[in-house]
């Protein structure tokens, strides 16, 4: 596996323990308790860290 492909790994890693997380905070009482517009903000950054994660991993399997 080329050097860059391996950073893309680590990222991909990275990144999927960090949606995790997230996840995980939006299933939580303090999330409940945000105002509507911090839990929107949530929600895009979320939806924005899935698309991310594809495209990391559509790199990977592509090698670029």
């Amino acid at each position: 596996m080329e050097e860059h492909v391996k950073r893309l790994v680590v990222e991909r890693d990275e990144l999927s323990d960090k949606l995790k997380k997230l996840s995980e905070f939006m299933k939580s009482d303090a999330f409940k308790k945000l105002d509507e517009d911090d839990k929107m903000i949530l929600k895009i950054q979320k939806d924005s860290m899935k698309t991310y994660k594809r495209a990391l991993g559509l790199r990977i399997y592509w090698g670029i």
